[in-house]
């Protein structure tokens, strides 16, 4: 038996831990987010480009709730690694992350 909902019935999520390193100079690329994730940065300062939304730099110690379905392209301008520790909640059958077009 899964977990259930608050209300009852089943739910079916997956929690997914992941440790991802950017390195110096690196960009994560264009990509967006189906499923919600949160990301401790562990080591280092992101800055992350969402666009017409603005950027926001992240930095050791901060928690990020990262938006779902908007584009968006992380990038470490700093002089060492970025290390994020990162919890995808998704469903069998969604991709936590796939390719996005720049915007406009």
């Amino acid at each position: 038996v899964g977990p259930e909902a608050a209300v009852g019935g089943p739910i079916a999520l997956i929690e997914d831990g992941d440790i991802i390193t950017i390195d110096a100079g690196a960009e994560t690329g264009w990509h967006e987010h189906d499923v919600p994730l949160v990301a401790y940065v562990v080591k280092g300062e992101l800055t992350v480009d969402y666009g017409e939304e603005g950027t926001h730099v992240y930095r050791e110690g901060d928690v990020i709730v990262e938006a779902i379905g908007k584009p968006h392209n992380g990038h470490n301008a700093g002089p060492g690694v970025v290390r994020l520790f990162a919890v995808f909640l998704g469903a069998d059958g969604v991709p936590d992350t796939v390719a996005a077009r720049p915007p406009a």
